[in-house]
């Protein structure tokens, strides 16, 4: 109350301290007519430097608890100045200690075809790309990462006779080195199941490239199965100059820079790491499963990102890394890459 002295302070955090069931304290005053604020910062420093639990003190007030403050201040106790950054500080001290005490097991070494990804990326250097789309394929399968069918084409009747070969219906994308975002422009067609929608989806494609990016190098298409049924998701990596490969996961497909809701974590990853960084995101339910849906693979998803973290930590030449979208099958069913995009370092 307004009349709180010292003493009553004193007195109640020794009850709180004392109490098994409380592990960290923070003390607001907030100053009435009668409160004494020196006085009472006096007994909190006593009090605070024997606690071996932690005590935050919240003296709220400008000038009325400056004296208070400066007190605090000489005995290098802090005085947040919100009650807020009092429990975000609270909030660290605790996660702190959950991390201090966590285990961390060493990531399992998946048995993968090194050679033939090292190959790719020597290929790339030599003909001077830094940028590789989705004629990098091949270093997912390197890593046993399930890949959607396709074939390229660099025509039109290219792209109809590899239509017919991997069968109907079919996807078509856009390749090209100066092109990441292909629904921008106009660069994926959906569903193509005869030769006419192919015809059709082929031209109108290269007039919308053409128009949105008119310098663009273009190199040809890819074609791929639709496959419907599954989750999108996103993997990808950034490789900041501290911290090394910084993993991504979240909620793939064209929603992705809309929603923002990923989750990250320091290559190299273990299991349950994985698996937290699938959980962390607020769209989990979807992928676990909302209003009798089938979960997605879990399994599966935990997996590519072993898989990708080992990549990464093999390959330091990659900078970027981009798996969008990872089609999650339902459970028990695995994932296919649909789309891949990674740069290399240009030294």
């Amino acid at each position: 109350l307004g009349d709180a002295g010292p003493q009553l302070y004193e007195h109640a955090l020794e009850v709180l301290l004392a109490d098994p069931n409380v592990d960290g304290i923070i003390v607001l005053v907030s100053p009435q007519a009668m409160t004494d604020v020196p006085a009472i910062a006096k007994s909190l420093i006593k009090i605070i430097k024997t606690s071996d639990k932690p005590i935050l003190c919240n003296l709220a007030g400008g000038t009325r608890i400056a004296a208070g403050e400066e007190l605090l201040n000489k005995h290098s106790i802090p005085n947040y100045p919100s009650s807020e950054r009092a429990v975000a500080s609270l909030k660290a001290l605790c996660d702190y200690s959950s991390i201090k005490v966590k285990e961390h097991t060493a990531p399992v070494t998946i048995p993968v075809n090194r050679e033939a990804a090292q190959k790719i990326i020597d290929d790339a250097i030599a003909s001077g790309r830094r940028t590789l789309g989705l004629e990098s394929m091949g270093l997912l399968k390197a890593y046993g990462i399930p890949v959607v069918r396709s074939r390229m084409a660099g025509n039109l009747p290219e792209a109809i006779a590899v239509c017919e070969e991997i069968g109907y219906p079919v996807v078509m994308k856009i390749i090209s080195p100066d092109i990441s975002h292909k629904t921008d422009v106009g660069g994926i067609k959906l569903n193509l199941r005869n030769a006419e929608d192919v015809e059709r989806a082929y031209l109108t494609m290269m007039s919308d490239v053409k128009h949105y990016m008119p310098n663009a190098h273009i190199t040809g298409v890819q074609v791929q199965q639709m496959v419907t049924g599954g989750k999108e998701v996103i993997i990808g990596m950034d490789r900041d100059p501290q911290f090394g490969p910084l993993l991504m996961f979240g909620l793939g497909g064209v929603y992705v820079e809309f929603l923002k809701d990923v989750s990250f974590a320091v290559a190299p990853i273990n299991d349950k790491e994985a698996q937290h960084m699938i959980a962390s995101i607020k769209t989990y339910p979807l992928i676990a499963g909302v209003r009798g849906e089938t979960p997605s693979d879990i399994k599966a998803m935990i997996d590519t990102l072993l898989k990708v973290s080992q990549l990464v930590m093999d390959f330091p030449f990659l900078t970027e890394f981009e798996i969008n979208p990872l089609m999650v099958m339902p459970e028990g069913k695995g994932c296919l890459a649909m789309d891949v995009r990674m740069t290399l370092r240009k030294e």
